[in-house]
C-alpha cells in the first residue's frame, strides 16, 4: 500500500500485513513480493484443491525474505526504482498505444466481414501442469499472467493465450517461446503478423459471457 494512493479498503479475499517499519523496508518488501524467487516459492505451497489456488495467512508467514540491514535495503530500493518507474511508464505508453490499435482496428472491420468459428481457422491445445516452477530462460504462464520461469517450453513466439478457467477476461500475446500452464489454452501461429492479427480480434470478444462455470 502506498500513502500517495490515499485511503484504500482492502477486500475479504486479501490478507492485510502490518510491517515493522524499524527492522524492513515496506518498499524493500514490496520489491522483493514482485521477484521470480517470490513467485516460485508461493506457487510450491499454494493450496490447488480449488478451481483458483489459495494461501493462508501460515504460507505467507514462514516466506523466506533475505533480510539485510535497513541501509542496505534501501540500498536495493534506490537501484530498482528507476527501473520500475521506467516499466511503469512504458505500460502507460503501451496502453495508449492499444486504446489507438483497437479503434483503428474497429475502423478498418465492420460488420459486413464474414465470421467463421475459431476452431475451423485455428488448432487449439490446452496446455500443461508444469511439476516445477524454477529460474530457467522460459516464462510460464496462468490465467493470472506470467508468475515464474521454466526450464521447458511448450509453445513458440507468435502464440495466442486465452484462459479457459480462472481469470477468464485476460488475454496472452506471446513475442518469446514459454509454457502455458493447464488453466490456458494456446494457440499458435506460423508468424507474429497473424499472431497479432488473432489477438486483436480477440480482444474484442466477451469471454467471460462464456464461462460455463465447470
Amino acid at each position: 500500500y502506498d500513502l500517495a494512493d490515499g485511503e484504500r479498503i482492502f477486500g475479504s479475499f486479501l490478507i492485510r500485513y502490518r510491517i515493522n517499519p524499524e527492522r524492513i523496508d515496506p518498499t524493500y518488501l514490496r520489491y522483493y513480493t514482485l521477484s521470480d524467487r517470490y513467485y516460485s516459492w508461493i506457487d510450491a505451497r499454494s493450496s490447488r484443491g480449488t478451481a483458483k489456488k489459495g494461501l493462508s495467512p501460515f504460507i505467507l508467514d514462514s516466506i523466506p525474505v533475505p533480510l539485510f540491514d535497513k541501509e542496505k535495503q534501501r540500498e536495493v530500493v534506490s537501484l530498482l526504482n528507476p527501473s520500475l518507474e521506467l516499466i511503469k511508464t512504458k505500460r502507460k505508453i503501451i496502453g495508449k498505444s492499444q486504446d489507438i490499435a483497437d479503434k483503428m482496428f474497429l475502423f478498418l472491420f465492420d460488420d459486413k466481414v464474414k465470421n467463421d468459428k475459431l476452431r475451423s481457422v485455428y488448432q487449439i491445445h490446452t496446455g500443461a501442469k508444469i511439476e516445477k516452477a524454477e529460474s530457467g530462460p522460459f516464462p510460464v504462464y496462468t490465467s493470472s499472467g506470467k508468475y515464474a520461469r521454466a526450464y521447458r517450453n511448450n509453445y513458440e513466439e507468435g502464440c495466442v493465450l486465452v484462459p479457459r478457467k480462472g481469470s477468464l477476461q485476460n488475454l496472452f500475446l506471446a513475442y518469446e517461446k514459454g509454457w502455458a500452464s493447464e488453466g490456458l489454452y494456446k494457440i499458435q501461429l506460423e508468424n507474429l503478423v497473424e499472431a497479432e492479427y488473432l489477438y486483436m480480434q480477440l480482444r474484442f470478444v466477451d469471454r467471460k459471457r462464456m464461462d460455463t462455470a465447470t
